[in-house]
């Protein structure tokens, strides 16, 4: 059932994320992109305001450092589970960890909407 639910929850924000305007150039602003990934992920770990704004900020960063060119520049996914720690609790962390793989999707959809 929670399965089921956190399906429906995935396919209504990706079915937003279609609806959305776009900027000239044809693609979703990374700060979009951020936001709709941090409002999924709220929903999903319960976070709170405070934890939301830190949690938006690692998410944009994150867009952002993808979309350089620049191997270098891109946050690692260690670095990232290292700065979520710092902000999410240890249940939700856990929680984090477990829905990886639907974040990680997400952002991957959000992503080849850039090109």
């Amino acid at each position: 059932m929670k399965k089921l639910l956190l399906i429906t929850g995935i396919m209504a924000v990706v079915s937003f994320n279609e609806g959305y305007a776009q900027n000239n150039n044809g693609k979703y602003p990374p700060e979009q992109i951020a936001a709709q990934l941090t409002d999924f992920m709220t929903t999903e770990l319960h976070l709170s305001d405070a934890q939301k704004a830190k949690v938006f900020e690692i998410n944009r960063k994150e867009l952002q450092d993808a979309l350089k060119s620049n191997a270098d520049s891109k946050m690692s996914d260690k670095q990232k589970d290292e700065r979520m720690k710092t902000v999410l609790t240890v249940a939700q962390f856990d929680q984090y960890i477990k829905l990886k793989p639907t974040f990680a999707e997400y952002l991957d959809k959000g992503q080849k909407k850039q090109h």
